[in-house]
């Protein structure tokens, strides 16, 4: 499954929101040197229970990530 992600750092709490198909991913990491893509990753694997990888907006707060399927 590929979906589009829009990341939101610096949060008080690590969270996934899905609103109208869209999915909002809050992280507390800062974006640098790649630690909120990793949390970013890491938050989603727990929300949808399978390997999740960001594949392209690794500079970007709006992502495609590829969820489950052999990752």
């Amino acid at each position: 499954m590929i979906i589009r992600i829009k990341v939101k750092t610096n949060a008080k709490e690590s969270k996934v929101v899905e609103k109208e198909g869209e999915y909002t991913v809050y992280v507390k990491a800062v974006p640098q040197k790649g630690e909120a893509n990793r949390e970013a990753e890491k938050v989603l694997e727990e929300f949808f229970g399978k390997e999740a990888r960001i594949i392209k907006g690794h500079k970007s707060r709006n992502k495609i990530v590829k969820v489950g399927e052999e990752v």
